[in-house]
């Protein structure tokens, strides 16, 4: 405390003898200069520019929200300047230091550290982060995962993992890959993936709640201050490795270090510097320029040998090379080794011949696995021929139904005024018989009409009887699987009208007593269906639904549901019948031949009714036995 307060006074006693800001009165009114002399014009507003950079770690937009109000406070608190924000990335706000494009610079401990290593510059406050104790001028970092990953509970459940985070040289990594070592996980060897994806940090926190990586790294605060916006909910997260310390507002997965410092840099001017340091300083918590910023105004420059101990143990920032040794320096300090280095080389040049071998032997293998692979891929190309040579036998089966059904159509359309002309035939035959009406010549005119009736529904019946399949067996038969089958042979259908398929299968469901080919071929047909129905809609929207569940304890339930137009009411009662079609090329047998097949199955079939716009399918099976998915 005595250590701050003299620096505080230090800079009070520096701004006193400063010389005060003079202003002259003429006919055109006060004209004010500042302490370097830059005029602050009345007339032109003219002021000398003055860019900070802030280290954007929450994206460009959302630093320019918090920080634009803090360079307005400075602004308005030093004559003469304009104080300007530059959102920046790690990256380019290295590449402006170093190409001497900025006068302050805002951001992390650990880059401060490895800016002021470069380029020289140094921090002239801390930051105090927006919080209810006296722990507000620290920050950390968080791991975190999902809260409903059973499988992750620990920093070692990570090893396999897939892992994210801003980048290899942001703080927050560096703190956490810390904390990893520390528990003896290596994040650059034991992840199966480590990705790094840079500004804003948002999105690690939303691609871990999405399921897209399995656990993120952030620093302390982002989640926090994502759910006060609404973003997340604290509850959907895990915290690995939480350390409990006392009075710091938010979770931490590793030790605090010193807040963000406020950075002079090396060519700045130092009479600006410490009227920026005073202006800071004087600011008070509830300020607007605080409040926009969401911190809690600003104090000395903190003690930032914590983070100078990191980057020491994991040999990174100014200590990168720190462990490196030349080849001079190591004959000089080891000369003793000598003769155990020519020995060393030696084993080593016996270990590069055995390599060679090694790789020799390891590319006689790789010859094999590719050949392996060739014939896997010829498998592959008969499994494709097996499934084109399987829709085509679909499509027969759909030709010969077709041709039932038309068959079925017609004598049921010609057997009715066919049985009423035989029926009048025979009356005048009987009548002629008995006398009362012409002779033999129309009767026997009469006779022919009633024998060629009887023909006419004779070979009628016929064609409808030839046209039916009954080779077709039953069997217990798994729907799901039926189901996926269907969805591979429409896998081009699909993808060329960019429709989405969607399953949702019930995993326990019992067997059916079933043809697997004619109820595939109904599924075919109710999906073929679906994709002309969705064809004028936005390929954005175009989504095709299969469920399965139990109708019942002795149906399986079956429904197949589009996002087109949906059918008029006035179709919907005879949309079943042979003939009928809502498509101008159709013939009106797909439903009718369908609706045919679930009804000899003892099922039926009817149009459901769905929340939105679209159509949907549904027909129910008999159950058999149960089985367990």
């Amino acid at each position: 405390m005595l250590f701050r307060l003299l620096i505080v006074f230090s800079i009070l006693v520096l701004w006193a003898v400063q010389p005060a800001r003079a202003v002259t009165v003429n006919g055109d009114g006060p004209e004010a200069t500042d302490a370097q002399g830059v005029p602050s014009d009345p007339k032109t507003g003219s002021l000398k520019p003055v860019k900070i950079g802030v280290l954007a770690f929450r994206g460009r937009e959302q630093t320019l929200v918090h920080w634009t109000a803090t360079a307005d406070y400075l602004t308005k608190s030093i004559s003469g300047y304009r104080f300007d924000i530059i959102p920046l990335t790690l990256g380019e706000m290295e590449e402006a230091v170093r190409d001497e494009k900025l006068d302050f610079a805002l951001t992390n401990s650990g880059h401060y550290i490895t800016l002021a290593d470069r380029y020289g510059g140094s921090r002239l406050v801390t930051m105090n982060a927006k919080g209810p104790t006296s722990q507000e001028n620290l920050t950390g970092s968080v791991i975190f995962t999902r809260a409903d990953r059973t499988d992750i509970s620990k920093l070692d459940d990570l090893r396999g993992k897939t892992f994210m985070s801003v980048a290899p040289q942001a703080f927050c990594f560096q703190t956490a890959k810390y904390r990893m070592r520390e528990q003896g996980l290596n994040p650059h060897q034991d992840f199966k993936k480590l990705l790094f994806v840079g500004f804003p940090q948002d999105y690690i926190a939303t691609a871990v709640m999405r399921g897209i990586i399995d656990a993120g790294n952030i620093r302390t605060g982002v989640l926090e201050a994502m759910a006060a916006e609404g973003k997340i909910k604290l509850s959907d997260f895990r915290i690995l490795a939480q350390k409990k310390l006392e009075g710091f507002p938010y979770v931490s997965s590793t030790k605090v270090y010193p807040e963000w410092p406020f950075i002079k840099l090396k060519e700045t001017d130092k009479a600006l510097s410490q009227r920026v340091a005073i202006a800071l300083l004087s600011m008070a918590p509830d300020s607007k320029a605080a409040k926009m910023g969401q911190y809690a105004g600003w104090t000395v420059p903190l003690d930032y040998s914590p983070v100078h101990s990191l980057f020491r143990s994991l040999k990174e920032g100014p200590y990168a090379g720190l462990s490196e040794l030349t080849l001079a320096s190591f004959f000089s300090e080891y000369k003793e080794w000598m003769i155990l280095a020519a020995a060393l080389l030696l084993i080593s040049w016996l270990w590069v011949a055995r390599t060679e071998r090694v790789v020799a032997r390891r590319t006689g293998e790789l010859a094999r696995a590719n050949a392996a692979l060739g014939e896997e891929m010829a498998e592959r190309r008969r499994v494709q021929e097996l499934a084109r040579q399987r829709q085509s036998e679909l499509s027969r089966v759909a030709e010969m139904n077709s041709m039932g059904e038309l068959a079925s159509g017609i004598a049921h359309e010609l057997n009715h005024p066919l049985a009423t002309i035989a029926n009048y035939a025979r009356g005048c035959i009987r009548k002629m018989r008995s006398g009362k009406e012409n002779k033999d010549e129309l009767l026997d005119v009469l006779q022919r009409v009633s024998d060629q009736a009887d023909r006419a529904s004779q070979i009628i019946s016929g064609l409808r009887d030839s046209m039916r399949d009954d080779k077709h067996t039953r069997i217990k038969s798994d729907i799901n699987q039926i189901i996926h089958e269907m969805s591979d042979l429409l896998e081009f259908d699909l993808m060329n009208s960019q429709t989405r398929l969607e399953l949702h299968l019930s995993n326990s469901l019992s067997f059916a007593n079933i043809d697997p080919v004619q109820i595939e071929q109904v599924l075919l047909n109710l999906v073929r269906n679906a994709i002309d129905a969705i064809e004028a809609a936005d390929p954005a929207e175009r989504l095709i639904t299969i469920t399965t569940s139990a109708d019942g304890e002795e149906k399986l339930l079956i429904c197949i549901t589009d996002t087109g137009e949906g059918v008029a009411e006035t179709v919907r009662k005879k949309l079943f019948d042979p003939f009928v079609s809502t498509k101008q090329e159709g013939m009106g047998l797909g439903l009718s031949i369908s609706c045919s097949i679930i009804k000899d199955h003892g099922g039926l079939m009817w149009i459901g009714s769905t929340s939105t716009k679209g159509s949907s399918f549904c027909f129910n099976l008999p159950s058999g036995d149960r089985h367990e998915g």
